[in-house]
C-alpha cells in the first residue's frame, strides 16, 4: 500500500461518516462507489468493505445521538431487528447476482425519491394529535425530549413501519449504501416522524443490520480488511462529528443534504448498472 493510501482513507472515513451520521444513512454510498473508482475493488469486495464501514460509523453515531437524547430506542431496535433476516440474504445475493438491471432500476428509484424530497416541503408533526405512551390498534405514539429540551411527539403504524425495515434489510447489504438512506425519508414522508428523530433511530436500526451484513460479507471474502482499517479510523471521528453537528442544522437542511446523497446514490447505481464503469 502506497504512504499516501492509509491517509486518504482516513481523510474519506471522516467525510463518509459525518455526512452519514448526519443523514442517517451511514456514508456507505460514498465509500462503496470511491473503493471502485479508486482502489478498484471488484464491486462483492467494494460492497462488503462499505457495509462493514456503515456498521463502525453506526455505532460512533448513535453513541453520539444517545448524548443528544434524540434516538427513539423502541424503534430502532424493532426496526434493526426486522431488518437482520434481509441483511443475510441481501450480502448473499449480491455475491450471486449480476444485478445490472437491478442497479439500474434502483438507482432511477433513488434519483426520483431524490427529487420529490427536494421539491416536497418539509412537514412537521403535529404534536397536538398525539400524546407520549399512546397506543391504540392502529397507532404508536411517541414522545421524545432531546438534551437541548426540544420535544418531538409523533404517531405512526408500528407494524407497517417494521415490515417497510425489514425489506430495507435486504437492500442495505445488497448495495452496500446503509438501509438508512431510505429508512429516512420513509420514516419522514410516510410515518411522520421529525427528521432529527428518524436521522438519530436510523442510525441505531442500522447497528444489527450492518452487523449482520458484514458477517455474512466476510464470509464470502468480500471485505478488504487493510482498507477497512484505515478508514474505520476515519469513521470513527466522522460519526461523533456528525452526531455532534446534526442538532445545529435546520431540518430542511438535513432533507437536502439527504436528497443530494440520495441523487448522486442513484446516478451512480444507474452508471454502475448500465456498465460505463
Amino acid at each position: 500500500m502506497p504512504i499516501y493510501e492509509p491517509f486518504a482513507l482516513i481523510a474519506l472515513g471522516v467525510i463518509t461518516g459525518t455526512y452519514g451520521v448526519i443523514i442517517g444513512a451511514g456514508g456507505g454510498f460514498i465509500l462503496g462507489p470511491m473503493l471502485i473508482l479508486v482502489w478498484g475493488l471488484s464491486p462483492a469486495a467494494a460492497v462488503g468493505t462499505s457495509t462493514a464501514s456503515v456498521l463502525i460509523t453506526a455505532l460512533s453515531g448513535a453513541q453520539g445521538y444517545t448524548r443528544a437524547r434524540v434516538i427513539d430506542y423502541r424503534s430502532g431496535i424493532l426496526f434493526g431487528i426486522a431488518g437482520i433476516p434481509g441483511a443475510a440474504l441481501g450480502a448473499f445475493a449480491v455475491a450471486k447476482a449480476p444485478g445490472g438491471a437491478v442497479q439500474v432500476s434502483m438507482g432511477a428509484m433513488l434519483l426520483a425519491t431524490a427529487l420529490y424530497m427536494a421539491a416536497r416541503p418539509v412537514q412537521k408533526p403535529s404534536a397536538s394529535k398525539v400524546a407520549a405512551g399512546v397506543r391504540t390498534a392502529r397507532k404508536a405514539s411517541r414522545t421524545i425530549v432531546t438534551a437541548g429540551g426540544q420535544r418531538h411527539a409523533y404517531s405512526f403504524s408500528e407494524p407497517r413501519a417494521i415490515a417497510v425495515n425489514a425489506v430495507l434489510g435486504v437492500v442495505s447489504t445488497f448495495f452496500g449504501i446503509g438501509g438508512g438512506l431510505m429508512r429516512v425519508p420513509v420514516l419522514t414522508h410516510a410515518f411522520g416522524f421529525p427528521v432529527r428523530v428518524a436521522v438519530a433511530t436510523s442510525v441505531l436500526a442500522m447497528i444489527p443490520v450492518a452487523a449482520v451484513g458484514t458477517a455474512t460479507h466476510a464470509t464470502f471474502g468480500n471485505i478488504r480488511w487493510p482498507l477497512l482499517l484505515f478508514a474505520g479510523i476515519g469513521v470513527v471521528v466522522g460519526g461523533q462529528l456528525g452526531a455532534s453537528i446534526a442538532p445545529k442544522l435546520r431540518q430542511a437542511a438535513i432533507i437536502r443534504m439527504l436528497a443530494g446523497g440520495m441523487g448522486i446514490t442513484g446516478i451512480w447505481l444507474i452508471v454502475k448498472g448500465a456498465g460505463w464503469v
